[in-house]
């Protein structure tokens, strides 16, 4: 069977609870978030999210096993960009992390921008492998600062939307 891939509403806030508190219980290391931050969040706060972000599922033999949300960047270049994109471990390999990424894409495009961009930590080497198997091109690495005592390096990718 095909994923298919559907909007998070703010009625279904729940979901993008589950699914992102899934995603970082699971990849703790490649979410700028937390856990016990993100658990922690009211209702309201979840229900904001849906309305202020774009969020997607990703749903497979009737249940949502995946992630993904379009966001604007902030600073000189304020093209959209792919962020929080999370499949379960058991679905990696049955194309739900190319229907998501194909769903953000058609969106993007659909507002009008002609590429599109994602940032991946610089250790986690599958998923941006993954993105360059996808036709994402390496533009740049970043030091960025998680917390006060923390500091990693993102890899910056792009991808044009013709």
């Amino acid at each position: 069977m095909c994923p298919t891939t559907s909007r998070i509403s703010a009625v279904e806030w729940a979901e993008l609870r589950r699914l992102r508190l899934l995603a970082l219980e699971e990849s703790p290391d490649a979410f700028l978030g937390d856990f016990a931050t993100e658990s922690a969040l009211k209702p309201s706060a979840w229900k904001r999210r849906c309305n202020n972000e774009e969020w997607f599922a990703a749903e497979l033999d009737g249940r949502n096993v995946g992630l993904g949300m379009l966001a604007k960047r902030h600073g000189p270049d304020k093209y959209l960009h792919i962020e929080s994109m999370w499949v379960e471990p058991d679905h990696r390999t049955a194309g739900v992390g190319r229907a998501l990424l194909e769903r953000l894409e058609s969106e993007a495009k659909r507002q009008g921008e002609e590429k599109i961009a994602l940032w991946v930590f610089v250790g986690n080497t599958d998923a941006w492998q993954y993105y360059v198997k996808m036709g994402y091109e390496f533009v740049r690495d970043q030091d960025i600062k998680i917390s006060v005592d923390r500091v990693t390096t993102e890899k910056e990718f792009q991808k044009g939307l013709r």
